[in-house]
């Protein structure tokens, strides 16, 4: 396991004693990029899951992946939407950029990390999944 990012090196060796798992790393809908000897984690704007590093998790029956939300209906949302004139203007301006005009709840981002680490998902590894109404589709 040398590759591994920090994040991650508390939690995969545990799993490859328990003969497996799954790993789902959060970043931003920017960050949707692999970057060499940087597996799973924010490299400045970009991140993505490492290929290497996935394949040696993967030689465990440790799947890795990494899930990228847009907008969020969150209370921190809510904290930055204060700073426009509105919420919805707030919604207006920030979801424009997306495909779908509107904001995640975030039971749909739930719902998207249960699938990741579902025996249903277990084909899936190295993977970036985008969870942001198309915004990165552009």
């Amino acid at each position: 396991m040398s590759r591994l990012d920090n994040g991650v090196t508390g939690v995969v060796p545990e799993m490859v004693k328990a003969g497996g798992g799954s790993v789902v790393n959060v970043h931003r809908h920017a960050g949707r990029a692999a970057q060499h000897r940087h597996p799973l984690r924010v490299q400045g704007r970009r991140s993505g899951p490492d290929p290497l590093a996935s394949d040696e998790c993967a030689t465990h029956n440790v799947r890795a992946s990494i899930l990228c939300p847009g907008l969020v209906d969150t209370q921190m949302t809510a904290e930055h939407q204060k700073s426009f004139a509105s919420s919805q203007a707030a919604i207006d301006a920030l979801a424009a950029r997306q495909m779908l005009k509107r904001y995640a709840q975030p039971q749909k981002i739930a719902e998207v990390t249960v699938f990741l680490v579902s025996k249903e998902a277990s084909f899936m590894t190295g993977a970036t999944v985008p969870v942001e109404a198309g915004l990165t589709a552009w």
